[in-house]
């Protein structure tokens, strides 16, 4: 069932009291009138709508929608609930969660969905799912919480990266899927490979001093700019330097010869598998300290990027 037939179900369902919160949170929903539910639902889902609503959540409010939208998956039938945002937003407690979900839900930004097929007990099915509805990822834009895109996501946009990551991950034995016998060939396969790896402790394992003050420059934004990135993947070649070794073994992707992006796996795990932006930084130490930083980060104008120019 698509989110918007879903929606149109639950708003045909609500008393007059719900509806008439609904009109006057998000009064364009009902002017002009709108002929049935449907349509009703249809224009709740609208771009310019959703921005509108968006601009009006608190802050505690919009961290539970990104949340929701990093931990959700309508095509894989994975929903969320109060329990699964718990370790995501930080320290809500399960009542808040659940009072900010159902605001969300209120305001038809979310719908009632069935809990993923991996819950059986019977307290799982006591939860209550929820789904964002259609376009809302759109809204959100491509880093929500300020984490950055999907490796699929990057294997299908970033030419530079299609064309590196079978590379990166056939240099890396510890990339290499379980079982695997034959080299990684197709990008997709590769960025499958990687997302897994990214998220493990064992991704930073020999990593080059410093490379914790990188990573930190990503913390809040995933985008950089790194002159010559694309050159500098270099993969099976050793290096000191914390950003070519990150690129090299794709925790760092390179967009195009001037930018990169850390993928969300990656900024999960930087994050401590979270969603909120914290100060923490790699799960393995760094194995000494040089006398000066690699790269020295200055924030653009706006939230565009970090430079992390040698």
């Amino acid at each position: 069932m698509s989110s918007i037939r879903a929606l149109a179900e639950e708003l045909s369902a609500r008393g007059n009291d719900s509806l008439r919160r609904l009109f006057l949170a998000r009064p364009d929903l009902i002017m002009p009138g709108v002929p049935d539910f449907a349509a009703l639902a249809a224009r709740a889902c609208a771009r310019v709508s959703l921005q509108r609503a968006l601009e009006g959540l608190t802050k505690p409010e919009l961290e539970v929608l990104e949340a929701l939208v990093l931990t959700t998956n309508e095509d894989e039938g994975r929903s969320g609930s109060a329990v699964e945002l718990r370790h995501a937003v930080g320290n809500a407690t399960l009542g808040t969660l659940e009072t900010i979900l159902a605001t969300l839900s209120q305001l038809a930004l979310l719908y009632r969905a069935d809990p993923p097929d991996t819950i059986h007990s019977a307290s799982g099915s006591r939860r209550r799912y929820y789904q964002p509805v259609a376009r809302v990822r759109e809204v959100l834009g491509s880093y929500p919480a300020g984490l950055g895109r999907p490796y699929t996501d990057l294997a299908t946009t970033s030419a530079v990266f299609a064309e590196q990551a079978a590379r990166i991950v056939n240099a890396n034995a510890a990339l290499q899927p379980e079982g695997q016998q034959q080299p990684v060939e197709h990008h997709i396969a590769a960025a499958y490979a990687l997302e897994r790896w990214a998220a493990l402790p064992e991704s930073l394992d020999g990593a080059p001093p410093r490379t914790a003050e990188v990573l930190a420059k990503f913390a809040h934004w995933p985008v950089g700019a790194v002159p010559h990135a694309a050159a500098r993947v270099r993969p099976g070649k050793k290096t000191d330097n914390p950003v070519d070794w990150l690129l090299t073994h794709g925790l760092l992707v390179a967009l195009d010869d001037e930018h990169v992006e850390l993928p969300r796996a990656a900024g999960l795990a930087l994050r401590g598998g979270g969603s909120s932006p914290t100060s923490r930084c790699p799960r393995r130490r760094p194995r000494s300290r040089p006398p000066r930083p690699p790269c020295a980060a200055t924030p653009r104008s706006g939230p565009s990027g970090t430079s992390c120019a040698r």
